[in-house]
């Protein structure tokens, strides 16, 4: 196979819509093949590129197929539609993308805040990525997802149950220099289920199947708790008989729904019926859970 590498001109997209399809080598360097229906034929006959040519052209795929979607065209207003694509690709720009990193809160623009992520990646962020490109947005939903565990400690070393997530955090702990200011901010957890609920409503196909054996949606059923729909639907997607089922709610009407749907209940807080009650998530463990089949 003859290698050649190709100049600049290869990059244009005139260039690339007339002779050539793009197709990605098994080794990692992208390639430029002709008139090829079968990939195998392009490793014999084909051209390929690497090193920096490679990163310029994979560079060009990237933003082509992002601008695609989120151009943005304001009639008689060009410099405001400017700025919208100015501040579009330094969102694109600044965003973690591989689910343990998200935004710091000056991009990659400044150093102030030393690179710390913030409450605003979900408050303001997360759903614009939502819309334009989704695959980003939960990449920055699997980076609190990741951190649970660090936000779950914070909760026990501020007094709290369940999980608390920092203010301003990389690694899922608390950063800020500040402790009146970092103890105050009680609205992060809120701004995380912000981002997720706009993020699981949109319509995308959310790719979260990697934690749980099935996901059920309330919005895809005729009817939401008090009737047992829901639970019924999870257990047909796990596979089991709702009497070989346990359900975990807080409210009364969660408790009713899971009573209804045959399974055993547990209660969590001021809730009546279950057949186990407990004041917090962290006071169950398997045995009481056993105790119910046996």
């Amino acid at each position: 196979m003859n290698k050649r590498i190709l100049t600049q001109n290869d990059f244009s997209d005139t260039a690339i819509a007339r002779n050539e399809t793009l197709f990605t080598l098994a080794n990692g360097n992208l390639g430029l093949r002709g008139d090829f229906e079968e990939r195998d034929a392009c490793f014999h006959k084909g051209t390929y590129i690497n090193g920096f040519e490679s990163l310029v052209l994979s560079q060009s795929m990237y933003l082509k197929a992002f601008w695609d979607i989120a151009a943005i065209e304001i009639e008689g207003d060009t410099e405001c539609e400017q700025a919208l694509y100015c501040n579009l690709f330094h969102l694109l720009q600044s965003s973690g993308k591989d689910g343990k990193t998200s935004i710091a809160a000056k991009g990659l623009t400044a150093e102030g805040y030393e690179g710390h992520f913030f409450w605003d990646t979900e408050a303001y962020i997360c759903p614009v990525f939502t819309y334009l490109k989704p695959d980003l947005a939960q990449k920055l939903l699997e980076y609190r997802y990741a951190i649970l565990p660090q936000a779950k400690k914070r909760s026990q070393t501020m007094a709290l149950k369940g999980a608390l997530y920092p203010w301003r955090t990389i690694n899922g702990e608390e950063t800020s220099a500040y402790y009146p200011a970092g103890t105050a901010q009680y609205h992060i957890n809120a701004d995380i289920m912000y981002a997720l609920k706009k993020y699981m409503q949109s319509g995308n196909n959310p790719q979260f199947s990697t934690f749980f054996d099935g996901i059920a949606d309330i919005s895809k059923l005729p009817l939401s708790k008090p009737a047992p729909d829901i639970f019924l639907e999870a257990a047909r997607l796990v596979d089991a008989w709702p009497q070989n089922c346990v359900g975990i709610e807080d409210a009364q009407a969660g408790i009713d729904a899971i009573r209804d749907a045959g399974m055993f209940s547990i209660g969590i807080g001021d809730v009546k019926n279950a057949d186990i009650l407990l004041s917090s998530t962290k006071d169950l463990d398997l045995s009481q859970i056993q105790k119910l089949f046996f």
